[in-house]
């Protein structure tokens, strides 16, 4: 509340993205950039926002228990659950 109600200036914003946006509205009104941070595996909504590809075909979902050697079914159901949840998110 207090960095909130400030009219502080920032040339940074370092922030964890593990799950949750709620902080990009303290992004928003302090108006400076973000870096964001993860102390996990990217979950599938954070590939785009980050600007790195996710190829289903070769790179298994996090919430799927499949290795990069996976088989066609496996590869299909991997991508209709990264999908899915990419869906869901937004």
């Amino acid at each position: 509340q207090k960095i909130l109600n400030s009219n502080s200036k920032y040339d940074v914003i370092l922030m964890e993205t593990f799950n949750t946006d709620c902080l990009m509205g303290v992004v928003w009104k302090l108006q400076a950039p973000v870096i964001a941070l993860s102390s996990c595996n990217l979950m599938p909504w954070h590939y785009d926002r980050v600007g790195n590809p996710h190829i289903p075909s070769i790179v298994p979902s996090l919430f799927m228990e499949y290795s990069d050697n996976m088989t066609f079914k496996q590869r299909l159901m991997n991508f209709l659950d990264i999908h899915l949840k990419k869906g869901l998110y937004k």
